[in-house]
């Protein structure tokens, strides 16, 4: 007898189902997905979905299995952990409203949207530093960010710092540092940018 399996919390179904009882995630082929179960802890964040349908928590679920977020559901709640928060909640956002503008196609320069960027990927990387998506999102923020003029109301001098400690972080990650000077370097970005999102 074929089986499938729910690619969130792993439990297997004969193959005429088609939706996780526990997770309400469309199911898959046994074995497809790699797992990254999310263990109970103190750092936990949840994120109440139970108004989702399955294509929804499908959508969201393969974007966790791909970034190797470890997650879990609780009835109708996501949860997971404190580091990964504001990237999930990012994500949630945009799968729960997929008309929206992106940020560049706002009326404003994309600004907001680069140092949101810069400010998400700095804390993220300041607790998880091999964070894969989160290398992905600050590289290509500070990219983005040697070629943009300092934001409206930012001061000149504190642009050129922020942009300064981005590429510290860029050529840290590029190089494949050790844990701590990423951390920090990560920290350092995180707090210059603080104030202004």
């Amino acid at each position: 007898m074929s089986l499938r399996s729910c690619p969130s919390c792993g439990e297997s179904y004969i193959a005429t189902a088609s939706v996780c009882a526990d997770c309400g995630v469309p199911l898959t082929a046994a074995g497809e997905a790699t797992l990254v179960r999310l263990e109970p802890g103190d750092d936990d964040v949840g994120y109440d979905l139970d108004d989702w349908d399955a294509d929804q928590r499908g959508e969201l679920v393969a974007h966790l299995l791909a970034e190797r977020t470890p997650h879990r559901w609780d009835e109708g709640e996501l949860i997971v952990r404190e580091r990964d928060a504001d990237w999930v909640e990012q994500l949630i956002d945009e799968i729960d409203h997929p008309d929206a503008l992106d940020p560049e196609d706002d009326d404003d320069d994309g600004a907001a949207a680069l140092l949101s960027a810069l400010y998400v990927a700095a804390d993220v990387l300041a607790g998880d530093y091999g964070h894969p998506g989160a290398i992905v999102e600050l590289c290509e923020a500070e990219a983005a960010a040697q070629e943009a003029a300092a934001p409206y109301g930012v001061a000149p001098a504190l642009w050129d710092d922020i942009r300064s400690k981005a590429t510290a972080l860029a050529e840290l990650l590029d190089a494949s540092a050790d844990e701590d000077p990423v951390r920090d370097a990560a920290r350092a970005l995180r707090d210059a940018v603080r104030p202004l999102v």
